[in-house]
């Protein structure tokens, strides 16, 4: 299925979950569950399309504490925002000595390092996501919160660039709905086609600002999202914790009342 984004000026990545039929053939509400980027460069008329066309209610921002410092949400009237960090600094490889500097900076400083892999710390880093008890918490969080949110308006959650920890989450999200797998997985890959001028940019920064070609490869493996980086999601999940529905139920805390009660809050016949 060929799957679209909100058109905002600022928002690159930002999608109502609403194009999405289950596979018993109920659909998504339209207009309640938002994947996004941060929300801290929103333009007056994102906000207006936010607020008028969403009935935005509830923001849930999966940052960190110095992600929020650098770039905190445009707050927006009448919203309620929960600050849920699905990593700790110290997970995502942030140290003391970094924690003051600009993502850009934290990026350059990795890139620069001899020896770094980064596939291979995306890999990690998502794995950390199922496997690391305070990361799953978490999510349970996030569940919690679309549990007892307002159902007037949208749920909108973030990240910084709305791909890898909102990536999981809105596919966890979808499964426990009841999407086909491969439909979760497309939604997932999606982001590569919403955030290909935004990794162009970095190329051309990076490379200029560090006179180095040889870092292209691992700008992508960290700008993009891969198919192999939810397969590592995926794997761990199956071998660790007995495949998804046992996750969804005993990490997530969706027992079989949740789930349902979740299914009723935000799907609807398809018609």
């Amino acid at each position: 299925m060929e799957i679209s984004r909100i058109a905002f000026e600022q928002l690159q990545n930002t999608r109502d979950l609403g194009q999405f039929t289950m596979m018993d053939g109920r659909r998504i509400r339209p207009r309640h569950l938002l994947r996004s980027g941060n929300l801290h460069a929103l333009s007056l008329e994102d906000r207006a399309i936010l607020q008028n066309d969403y009935q935005l209610k509830t923001v849930i921002d999966f940052r960190t504490e110095t992600e929020r410092e650098h770039e905190p949400d445009t707050k927006i009237s009448g919203v309620t925002y929960h600050w849920v960090p699905i990593l700790d600094e110290a997970t995502m490889g942030i140290t003391h000595e970094e924690s003051g500097k600009s993502g850009m900076e934290q990026l350059i400083s990795l890139l620069m390092n001899e020896g770094f892999d980064a596939k291979q710390y995306m890999i990690a880093t998502y794995r950390q996501l199922v496997n690391n008890s305070y990361s799953r918490g978490q999510y349970r969080r996030f569940f919690d919160i679309l549990l007892t949110a307002p159902t007037d308006g949208a749920v909108l959650w973030h990240c910084s660039a709305g791909k890898d920890r909102v990536g999981i989450a809105t596919y966890l999200l979808l499964c426990a709905l009841g999407i086909s797998p491969e439909t979760a997985a497309e939604d997932y890959l999606a982001t590569n086609t919403f955030y290909s001028d935004t990794l162009n940019a970095v190329i051309a920064q990076l490379t200029e600002q560090t006179g180095n070609r040889d870092i292209i490869p691992g700008i992508d493996a960290l700008f993009s999202v891969k198919s192999d980086y939810l397969d590592a999601v995926i794997y761990e999940i199956q071998t660790k914790f007995g495949g998804m529905d046992a996750f969804l139920e005993h990490e997530m805390g969706l027992d079989e009342q949740k789930r349902a009660a979740l299914c009723s809050l935000y799907l609807r016949e398809n018609r």
